[in-house]
């Protein structure tokens, strides 16, 4: 197994993508490499290599210790003309499951999948990278009101080590391991899928067969 260190990475809560201090991620990563701040414990698969300097991940970048509460964040005033807001938050990237809209008449929560669910029949968007949301109440106001939003935003911590699990051999797909390999659980977990896509083609050839 190899992997690839140079120089160092910044990376923000809550979002993909992942910007790179000098590195070359072109020459040396590729999609389906497993990527690991250190001192962090989890591990993330790279989904594509953008360019020199920057990757973009399958998930999330999660850690809890570096996010900033936003309370009672106003972010529009509504009043009895219509049901339909839109706007956007004042700090990105929020946070998935802590978005909060309060309408007065109506509370809308965000249920981690881009959508904000309304407590009257409501419903909404929310765009977790950007901060675009939309709402539209499922009950009419009958006077002007403060429109606003609670939830968490991602922090951005720069210049950190990082590792990236980075393909094993030029001729081989089965990854190979060596006896101090910290990213055992991610290359078993890859070394147990490879066997057990050959195993299902091997089961579908001899299903076809006559």
């Amino acid at each position: 197994m190899s992997s690839y260190s140079s120089n160092s990475i910044n990376v923000t809560t809550g979002s993909q993508t992942i910007k790179g201090n000098n590195t070359d991620f072109v020459s040396n990563v590729t999609a389906g490499n497993y990527l690991r701040v250190s001192n962090d414990s989890v591990w993330y698969e790279v989904a594509s290599v953008v360019d020199a300097t920057e990757l973009t991940l399958t998930g999330r970048y999660a850690n809890n210790l570096y996010q900033t509460a936003r309370t009672a964040e106003h972010i529009a005033t509504a009043n009895s003309a219509t049901t339909l807001y839109s706007g956007s938050l004042g700090h990105t990237p929020a946070i998935r499951n802590t978005v909060t809209i309060n309408a007065s008449v109506e509370s809308f929560t965000d249920d981690g999948g881009g959508n904000l669910i309304g407590d009257e029949g409501g419903s909404g968007t929310i765009s977790y990278d950007d901060g675009a949301w939309t709402v539209a109440l499922g009950t009419n106001l009958t006077t002007t009101i403060n429109m606003t939003a609670g939830y968490y935003s991602g922090d951005t911590r720069n210049a950190l080590e990082y590792q990236i699990i980075v393909d094993y051999t030029s001729n081989y797909e089965f990854p190979e391991m060596s006896e101090a390999d910290v990213g055992f659980p991610h290359i078993y977990t890859k070394a147990i899928r490879l066997i057990d896509s050959r195993i299902k083609l091997l089961e579908d050839m001899i299903a076809s067969l006559p």
